[in-house]
């Protein structure tokens, strides 16, 4: 067997995982190859250990419409830090509420205005691993520090869809570019923007023809859930990752946007029936007229609209303090199920479970807790909740190499 047969065998060696009851032996069936230096993880369609649901047990409420410290109103978004802290922010009050882990207030981060730590808009948050606090509102990211002091600004000349935060303080963001506005063409691209605010790395670009259009003066096109996306978020150890959706295809880069590491999965592709494209048609209609109180033809509004010829293959992400990725593919019977199924691979890429995961449609996962944001249909009031996972030790995080000398 010459050099390279023996490398190829070594390449696509199968890793298996010895269970400890029984020791019954479990055959990843993938293969491990490399593109250009690049380590590629191509996992088959099923994962090495089956199905698991999370069994949550909720631990923790906050929010009480009677108590204004409590109250969180619009555009609500969470985050914790290393000692649980839980920092809610509330774009409706133009604020950060932050609590301890028992969820008793301690104080208030920001208000509504233009000045220094003030907020004309609050569209997000994060904590990185030095517990700073970092609060993106308009065409600036606020920075405070663990002791909820304001740090320093970034200034932002360019709408961030999507970021990241770096741990030398750069940002990945996700910025549109727009081509012809007549034929839907809108390029979207991971970018890396220094502390000062300017763009100084284009990672990678997409092209999507099913942006917004125009008919009779009312912009359409933005609710459509068959549209490509641009996926991005922040990994552990000073990482993050993004995917565009048409493909099941998960980029780790490093913090200045090398490619480190690239997950595949074996995924069929499932095309788009007329009836579910009429589905999203009505609906933004509907909702044009119940908001705008505007009538729009059906047959005018379908002849204009764009949808690719498959579904989305990964429709969002979320990842844990753990480093483990956990991939959600839009399904519009999971409403009816009350259940999301997410496909979860480790850190290092393998795919081990499908992870059912009550319908929760807001949230996050860390320390091993999920933790949700969950509105009131009545008063349009959230609830921040957490929710022990049970049975989270038993979950498998890690595949090791086969070892033939065991």
């Amino acid at each position: 067997m010459s050099a390279k047969q023996v490398s190829v065998v070594i390449i696509a060696a199968c890793f298996v995982l010895v269970r400890a009851a029984g020791h019954q032996e479990l055959q990843w069936k993938g293969k491990i190859e490399e593109e250009e230096g690049v380590k590629v993880i191509k996992n088959p369609k099923e994962p090495l250990y089956g199905e698991i649901t999370l069994d949550l047990e909720e631990d923790l409420t906050i929010g009480n419409d009677a108590d204004e410290r409590y109250m969180f109103f619009r555009g609500v978004s969470s985050a914790v830090d290393s000692e649980q802290n839980i920092y809610v922010g509330d774009s409706g009050n133009f604020r950060i509420q932050k609590f301890d882990k028992h969820g008793n207030y301690l104080q208030t981060i920001g208000k509504k205005g233009q000045g220094p730590g003030e907020f004309e808009i609050l569209s997000g948050i994060y904590v990185d691993s030095e517990d700073n606090l970092y609060v993106k509102g308009f065409q600036r990211i606020s920075i405070f520090d663990k002791n909820s002091k304001l740090r320093s600004t970034i200034p932002l000349g360019t709408i961030l869809n999507r970021w990241a935060i770096t741990e030398d303080g750069n940002i990945l963001g996700v910025t549109y570019t727009y081509g012809s506005y007549e034929r839907s063409e809108l390029k979207k691209n991971v970018v890396l923007i220094n502390s000062q605010g300017v763009p100084i790395k284009t990672i990678a670009s997409f092209l999507s023809e099913y942006g917004a259009f125009m008919i009779d003066g009312t912009a359409l096109g933005a609710y459509n859930s068959y549209a490509p996306m641009l996926h991005l978020l922040p990994l552990n150890g000073n990482r993050s990752i993004y995917a565009w959706s048409p493909d099941f295809r998960l980029y780790v880069i490093d913090s200045t946007g090398d490619l480190l590491l690239i997950i595949d999965k074996d995924e069929p592709r499932e095309k788009i029936s007329q009836k579910e494209k009429m589905q999203v048609i009505e609906d933004e209609i509907s909702l044009v007229k119940r908001t705008k109180r505007i009538t729009l033809s059906e047959s005018k509004v379908a002849k204009k609209y764009k949808f690719p010829d498959f579904k989305p293959l990964v429709t969002s992400i979320l990842t844990d303090d753990l480093g483990n990725i956990y991939v959600f593919k839009f399904d519009r019977e999971f409403i009816e199920k009350k259940e999301l199924k997410y496909d979860f691979f480790n850190k290092e890429g393998f795919y081990l479970y499908r992870v059912n995961i009550p319908s929760i449609i807001s949230f996050f996962i860390k320390n091993g807790c999920v933790y949700s944001t969950e509105y009131d249909r009545e008063t349009g009031y959230a609830r921040i909740k957490r929710y022990r996972i049970k049975n989270w030790d038993q979950i498998r995080k890690g595949a090791r190499p086969f070892n033939r000398n065991q």
